[in-house]
């Protein structure tokens, strides 16, 4: 390469030079600067979304019942898996139970896959009637804006 550039007269290096910068200049700016504004952009809106969500969820806290309201027992015979079962069954809820796994005898995690949003929540809201405590409760959205992904963990108290 060297030996090629000497045989170049000094205009003609210069413009080697010149041509070695501007695509040096370009790719930085296609491999390094573009994507960072694009990523950049992303996150943001990302962001307002999750700040908007965030409000959505503070405004309907005052819904839900306090805290203090009286707690129900436990009033179920057979395994904690029979009476998710059965409110899977009563729901008509299978064809969206992807997996119910217990453990241990007072624990079980039910995993839901496509379920519209309002029959999950009936469903959880069913099991909290019977005194069912929720342990963890995840919900992500699907492509379509009705349904969610879900995993919901119970527990049934001592």
């Amino acid at each position: 390469m060297l030996s090629y550039l000497s045989k170049l007269s000094m205009r003609e290096k210069w413009i080697v030079i010149a041509a070695v910068l501007v695509v040096g200049v370009l790719s930085i700016h296609s491999l390094v600067i573009e994507p960072y504004q694009q990523n950049f952009g992303r996150v943001t809106d990302a962001i307002d979304q999750a700040k908007i969500d965030l409000l959505w969820m503070q405004s309907e806290v005052k819904r839900l019942p306090s805290s203090s309201a009286t707690k129900k027992n436990v009033s179920f015979n057979g395994s904690l898996a029979n009476l998710i079962n059965q409110a899977v069954a009563s729901q008509k809820l299978n064809t969206y139970l992807t997996q119910m796994t217990p453990m241990g005898e007072s624990e079980i995690r039910i995993r839901y896959s496509a379920i519209d949003f309002n029959q999950l929540i009936t469903f959880i809201a069913t099991l909290k009637e019977r005194g069912l405590i929720i342990k963890d409760l995840r919900i992500n959205s699907t492509s379509d804006i009705a349904t969610v992904d879900s995993t919901v963990v119970f527990i049934k108290p001592a």
